[in-house]
């Protein structure tokens, strides 16, 4: 018998989803109608893209013994495989399947094995008697609060197909934001690093050549050429320790970052350096705003969605300012009031305060959200157009000065007639 999938009204006036197999629409009908039931639509789940996704029992095999090849399990979940998940799984609600049959095929078109696993383990919770989301809650390092607290949400109000859309857009928008962040910070860190090794290499390989040819000489040389070969005598006697030294400068922030206290002081100074601290609170600012505007819109309240914000937010600054809002909520504050604190930019409060006034808060943040992300955009535009000729005169000026110091010492050398 065909599966049909339907949509009706309850006695109190509750929009409800289901799927029945039938002998045909009417049968469909009179059964809801017995169960005291308004119904809205019915309509048949296309069997055909059913038959197209889903592998016979030897292709079912075939895939589940290609994934059980340890290599692959080794592979980590990637924002893809979530966005892949969310937004194949809406597809497949939005025509007409139910989620038993959607999770199945997704488990048999899955790349991942390890999302593959854990969707398995989410299907035998259902059958169980668990819901969608307290199968995901179960499997935190895959799906994050955001999602679960979301599919929740569109389990009560039935548009679960909605909801995995709008998962799965959030998710690619977080991504674009944190990969503009981290390409932002990645640049002037190569930059430092390069200008290292130049200014290395330079030092123990070239620059120990000139001392051997000047010294041959017995005469004085000029203050820079003296300058020169000082460092280059001193990273040859002392390379070694200065490299031990910053080895054990790293493993010290690294277990100082470890600590809450330490991770917060040092975030919250992070974001007061030139240039950097914008770029970061830019960012961080672009993902709260579409964070709480996309759980607010979806029926979660205040309280909730920052809750969930702040699990989900990078900075621990921000983190620590979002959950101290929660406690001045519960007190009877505003939201624009429970963040005045120097955490976030007066916009922030001025924006939020004009969406509370007027009643779409969640719009509100949702603007916010996209006018700092197109000002995160500017200010990585502006930082690159910064850091190029910087580069230019950092490294320039540090071969510019060893010619400069070996030339000067050649000249003299000559005039000198040696």
């Amino acid at each position: 018998m065909p599966i049909y999938a339907y949509k009706a009204l309850d006695q109190q006036g509750k929009t409800t989803h289901g799927h029945l197999d039938a002998a045909n629409e009417g049968a469909v009908a009179t059964h809801l109608r017995d169960q005291s039931l308004y119904v809205l639509e019915i309509k048949v789940t296309p069997k055909a893209y059913l038959d197209h996704v889903t592998p016979d029992a030897d292709s079912r095999k075939k895939v589940t013994h290609d994934k059980s090849s340890w290599l692959r399990r080794l592979k980590p979940i990637s924002v893809h495989d979530r966005v892949f998940f969310f937004r194949q799984l809406g597809v497949m609600l939005r025509s007409g399947l139910p989620l038993l049959q959607a999770l199945d095929v997704y488990q048999l078109q899955g790349m991942n094995p390890r999302m593959v696993e854990s969707v398995r383990e989410i299907i035998q919770g259902i059958q169980s008697g668990r819901s969608l989301s307290e199968c995901m809650g179960q499997h935190r390092h895959i799906f994050p609060l955001t999602a679960t607290k979301l599919i929740e949400s569109g389990e009560a109000s039935g548009e679960l197909d909605q909801v995995m859309e709008r998962i799965s857009a959030h998710m690619e928008a977080t991504a674009a934001i944190k990969n503009k962040l981290v390409t932002s910070l990645a640049y002037p860190a190569v930059v430092v690093l390069a200008a290292i090794g130049v200014g290395s290499f330079l030092t123990m390989t070239v620059i120990p050549k000139f001392t051997d040819y000047f010294s041959k000489r017995h005469m004085d040389l000029p203050a820079s050429t003296e300058a020169l070969m000082a460092v280059s005598r001193f990273m040859q006697d002392y390379g070694f320790f200065l490299l031990l030294a910053v080895l054990l400068a790293s493993i010290v922030a690294i277990l100082f970052w470890r600590r809450p206290q330490s991770r917060l002081f040092m975030s919250r100074q992070l974001i007061r350096v030139p240039v950097v601290g914008k770029v970061i609170e830019v960012s961080s600012m672009a993902q709260m705003g579409k964070t709480l505007a996309m759980l607010m819109g979806s029926g979660l309240t205040v309280t909730e969605s920052l809750q969930v914000a702040a699990s989900t937010t990078s900075n621990p600054s921000y983190q620590n300012g979002l959950s101290l809002s929660i406690n001045s909520i519960l007190r009877g504050k505003s939201l624009s009031e429970s963040l005045e604190r120097d955490d976030f930019p007066v916009l922030v409060k001025q924006m939020i305060s004009v969406g509370e006034q007027t009643g779409e808060l969640p719009q509100a943040l949702d603007h916010l959200g996209h006018f700092y992300e197109e000002e995160l955009q500017a200010r990585i535009s502006r930082m690159s157009a910064l850091i190029e000729p910087l580069i230019l005169l950092l490294i320039g000026g540090i071969v510019g000065f060893v010619y400069f110091a070996f030339f000067k010492a050649v000249f003299q050398i000559a005039l000198a007639g040696k």
